[in-house]
């Protein structure tokens, strides 16, 4: 039983087993059940605007789990149409280094998916969208786009899948998707605090995981399907990420951005579950075969000697340039 004193300081999460992953009456059920009961928490503003920020990164349906289900979109708008009168809802991506927003919703079939809804709903590109200024948690000036920032109600709809350098990409990540520059790869130096930063200009409402397919390996781009037949919701982007990575088998602080965002105060670690999968158990998500992973360990050692020893007066010349 939870302390009284707690109950203020814990989030909600929720998450559903889909068993039959290719019918969408299940997916739809799922997601009425989560948001049913998030919904006292999550109450979207009558009359407002909604924008979902979807993970569309690349061109590779969710099958592969690299991107995210539009059913599952699909079924989170009929469940706001049902149940709070919203005046708009915004499926919203920006570019990346080597795709546009606008190439993905058309290539990956979400325009169409999606046009019976024409008059309710539309696509925007954050990257072409009018920019505002914004303070990052460090207390940096970025610009972002400005329907992002306006909107009502934000829904962030990630994928649960792998990441090479923070282990798994979950809501915060998918946030960091929303930055509207599309060469975001200059930021991979700092990629923890990066995340933090543009994760905290504008927290979500609401935090949904598409966990139908994820991927495991070596995400987020080159990992390969894993089927986990998962639906998870959240009202705190920091604890859903948090119980994402427990269930994907991962030590939450040794996620490098959670770590960090808990640091900032970005969110919280606290939170109560509803749902399946409550009795401890995970999913084995692997970053990279062991053999690999001992093999590129080994090689940095070499280099790491190797730059070591070779560093003299004309090497230092060389780093300062």
């Amino acid at each position: 039983m939870n302390h009284p004193d707690e109950s203020h300081m814990r989030a909600k999460i929720a998450i559903k087993k889909i068993s039959d992953i290719d019918d969408y009456d299940h997916i739809r059920g799922g997601i009425e059940s989560l948001l049913n009961y998030l919904k006292d928490d999550f109450q979207p503003f009558n009359g407002g605007t909604v924008l979902i920020k979807v993970n569309l990164c690349l061109l590779l349906g969710p099958e592969t789990g690299a991107t995210v289900d539009p059913r599952v979109a699909r079924a989170i708008i009929e469940w706001l149409k049902a149940n709070s009168p919203v005046r708009k809802i915004i499926i919203a991506e920006a570019d990346a280094t080597h795709l546009s927003a606008d190439m993905a919703f058309k290539a990956l079939g979400w325009r169409k998916y999606f046009k019976e809804f024409d008059s309710d709903v539309e696509f925007c590109n954050l990257s072409q969208d009018k920019r505002v200024e914004a303070k990052t948690c460090c207390g940096r000036n970025i610009e972002m786009s400005a329907r992002y920032m306006e909107a009502d109600t934000l829904i962030s709809l990630a994928k649960l899948k792998t990441h090479s350098l923070q282990k798994i990409t979950c809501t915060m990540k998918n946030l960091f998707g929303a930055l509207p520059e599309k060469y975001k790869i200059k930021y991979h130096p700092n990629l923890t605090d990066s995340i933090c930063e543009f994760a905290s200009v504008r927290p979500p409402d609401l935090s949904i995981i598409d966990g139908l397919i994820g991927m495991d390996g070596k995400g987020p781009v080159n990992g390969f399907p894993k089927i986990c037949q998962l639906l998870i919701a959240g009202t705190d982007m920091v604890a859903t990420d948090y119980f994402c990575a427990k269930v994907m088998g991962f030590r939450p602080k040794s996620v490098p951005h959670i770590y960090r965002a808990i640091e900032f105060k970005l969110g919280k670690s606290l939170y109560d579950v509803i749902g399946d999968l409550l009795n401890g158990e995970n999913l084995k998500f692997k970053l990279m075969p062991t053999w690999e992973e001992y093999v590129r360990k080994s090689i940095k050692r070499v280099r790491d000697r190797k730059n070591k020893g070779s560093m003299g007066d004309a090497g230092n010349e060389i780093w300062e340039v």
